[in-house]
């Protein structure tokens, strides 16, 4: 006997149907993930950024306090007249921390903070050369003790910035934050650059290290040993 052919199965419109709904749902599976997942990783993206601004607008709070000091200082200097005083370091501090404060980004105020930093430093630096006006009068001492109060809130601040900069900067940069960073042009942010305020020194009489048998020696540089007493000052003593 003859063995029958096969017969082909006919595609039917019941199987169109369904392969075609099944794309059509792939389809819009994928599309709904697009968005959804635009979405989401915007919002993080966007969220983490607030978060490194804030932690930034610290930083910048506390620079604009030891700005106010330098201020006060120069107040105290002209106001007892003490003659001799280079107030350029004043002034470039407040033209400074003008500019930080009208920056429109991170990437335009980030930058100036080192430029501070060393302007700040050459001012504490003539404070704590001036033992005879911390002896003279309480209000330098004062200033002092309020200016180191300020760094010791302001340091902290600069890594806990470059700590979420730096982790934003990465996550710019891989799948897939990077497609998000793409789409809403986000650019890497500036980390702050290496650099301390330098101490304020309060004393107002000479450091002397006692030794056995040994005469009484100063230890270590003395502040405003380079910088005599004003003459109105030496009258006084």
């Amino acid at each position: 006997m003859a063995v029958k052919a096969k017969e082909k199965k006919k595609f039917t419109f019941a199987q169109f149907q369904i392969i075609t709904f099944t794309l059509v749902g792939f389809a819009l599976g994928a599309l709904i993930s697009y968005f959804y997942f635009s979405q989401l990783f915007d919002v993080y993206m966007a969220q983490k950024l607030k978060y490194i601004e804030q932690d930034w607008s610290r930083t910048e709070y506390f620079a604009n306090r030891l700005a106010d000091q330098t201020i006060a200082l120069k107040k105290l200097l002209i106001q007892d007249r003490v003659k001799k005083v280079d107030y350029e370091p004043f002034d470039r501090t407040v033209d400074i921390r003008s500019r930080i404060i009208g920056g429109d980004t991170l990437g335009e105020k980030v930058p100036l903070l080192k430029q501070f930093e060393e302007e700040v430093n050459m001012v504490i630096s003539y404070y704590n050369s001036r033992m005879d006006l911390r002896k003279k009068k309480f209000s330098y001492l004062e200033w002092g003790n309020i200016t180191q109060g300020y760094i010791k809130e302001y340091e902290p601040t600069k890594p806990e910035y470059n700590e979420s900069a730096d982790d934003f900067n990465g996550k710019i940069k891989i799948f897939p934050y990077s497609w998000v960073a793409k789409r809403k042009k986000y650019k890497t942010l500036p980390l702050t650059e290496e650099g301390k305020i330098t101490p304020v020194q309060t004393a107002t009489e000479k450091y002397f290290k006692t030794l056995p048998g040994a005469s009484r020696e100063v230890e270590g540089p003395v502040p405003g040993e380079n910088n005599p007493p004003e003459e109105e000052i030496k009258m006084k003593k």
